[in-house]
C-alpha cells in the first residue's frame, strides 16, 4: 500500500511539474516530444513482454497481438 501511494504521488507530482514546464512549448515540439515517449514505450514494451512470452511457448500469440494492438493504434490515430 505504501508503495502504490508513492507511486501514485510521483506520478501526479511529475505530471504537474511537466504541464507547469511544457505548457508554453509550440504544437510542434509538444507533439514531437509525444511522439518520442511513445515510441519509447513501444520499444520497451515490444524488447520486454515479447522475449518473455517466447520463453513461455506463446510465439504466435504475443506475436499476433502485438500485430493486432499495432494495427488498432494506427487506425485510433488516423480517426482523429
Amino acid at each position: 500500500m505504501i508503495w502504490t501511494s508513492a507511486i501514485g504521488a510521483s506520478l501526479f507530482v511529475s505530471a504537474a511539474v511537466g504541464w507547469l514546464v511544457l505548457r508554453g512549448l509550440p504544437q510542434w515540439a509538444l507533439g514531437a516530444l509525444l511522439a518520442a515517449g511513445a515510441g519509447a514505450m513501444f520499444n520497451l514494451t515490444i524488447s520486454d513482454l515479447l522475449p518473455e512470452a517466447e520463453s513461455r511457448q506463446f510465439q504466435r500469440s504475443s506475436t499476433v497481438a502485438t500485430g493486432v494492438g499495432f494495427l488498432v493504434s494506427m487506425v485510433l490515430a488516423h480517426l482523429q
